[in-house]
């Protein structure tokens, strides 16, 4: 089943065999055809496309109109984090000798237990059986390979406590992770640049960023994610709840505007307008699925 307690825009069909739900409006660029439909809100589909409820229908209303579903993302090649380049980047230039650490320390053994400091830290890959990352400041890790364990992932934090993770190949986790602060999803930030899978066999609860763009999640167990997920493609046949953090839209306000900007894209999520970074005049000057509210985009109140 899906449930969202705002409004589903989908670009392409929404299809199922189970229930759908939206708390708010569906706006379905090329149909409908679920077996169970709950909408708080309206359904909008073009003319001439299906619209077929087998078993159960509980909506608003249907409106017949064009729908134009905005790309949420930066999603062409060019415009992709170069994850092989970051990664590549700290080879040499790590805190692996000062920490007394190797390249290769983490690539086998189970019952581990890693406590970093303040740091960036460098490893050829990540495996074995279990893991525990203990992170005492402002932690960076590079992944050379892949991710794969056998075993339980475990991240935990201590005040002031952030990470950010890269990993050059693919993530196969074989047991659970537990992973991050669903208080503060923002203090863990995953960025997967494999075109492979991520591959969370066991499910698991993960509060984090995670941006996978190439990558296909899947994930047969029950996972709960505080956060937000970013990837090209989702395989999912066990339970999947999604808590967004909004916070991480407040990310980058440290960062200085740009002197001009062509989209809102170029202005940290927030509207630009003639040209400049400025405040927004209506939804048409957000980046989707963001709305303007008193000068601010900010994501759709429930």
């Amino acid at each position: 089943r899906l449930e969202v307690e705002g409004t589903i825009r989908a670009g392409g069909m929404c299809t199922g065999n189970a229930r759908f739900r939206a708390g708010k409006d569906l706006y379905a660029g090329r149909g409908v055809s679920v077996d169970r439909l709950h909408v708080g809100g309206l359904v909008h589909v073009p003319d001439g496309a299906a619209y077929d409820v087998r078993t159960f229908e509980e909506v608003g209303g249907v409106v017949r109109e064009p729908v134009d579903v905005d790309t949420p993302c930066d999603c062409e090649p060019s415009r992709l984090l170069d994850i092989d380049a970051v990664v590549a980047s700290y080879r040499d230039d790590n805190d692996d000798a000062m920490a007394g650490l190797s390249p290769g320390q983490l690539g086998e053994g189970d019952g581990r237990s890693v406590t970093l400091d303040c740091g960036r830290y460098y490893f050829d890959r990540i495996a074995g059986g279990s893991l525990e990352l203990v992170i005492r400041g402002r932690v960076a890790i590079f992944v050379a390979s892949d991710f794969s364990l056998t075993g339980p992932f475990v991240v935990r934090f201590e005040p002031g406590g952030e990470l950010d993770l890269f990993v050059d190949g693919n993530v196969v986790a074989m047991d659970t992770w537990t992973v991050g602060d669903p208080d503060r999803p923002s203090r863990l930030r995953l960025y997967v640049g494999g075109a492979g899978t991520f591959d969370l066999g066991a499910g698991g609860a993960i509060a984090a960023h995670v941006y996978a763009p190439r990558a296909e999640l899947v994930t047969p167990g029950a996972l709960e994610l505080y956060g937000s997920l970013f990837a090209r493609r989702m395989a999912v046949s066990g339970p999947l709840t999604v808590h967004y953090d909004e916070a991480i839209l407040d990310a980058g306000d440290s960062c200085p505007m740009p002197g001009t900007c062509s989209s809102c894209r170029d202005c940290g999520n927030q509207a630009c307008v003639d040209g400049a970074c400025g405040l927004c005049r209506s939804d048409a000057d957000c980046c989707a699925p963001l709305v303007c509210a008193a000068g601010r985009c900010i994501p759709e109140p429930f």
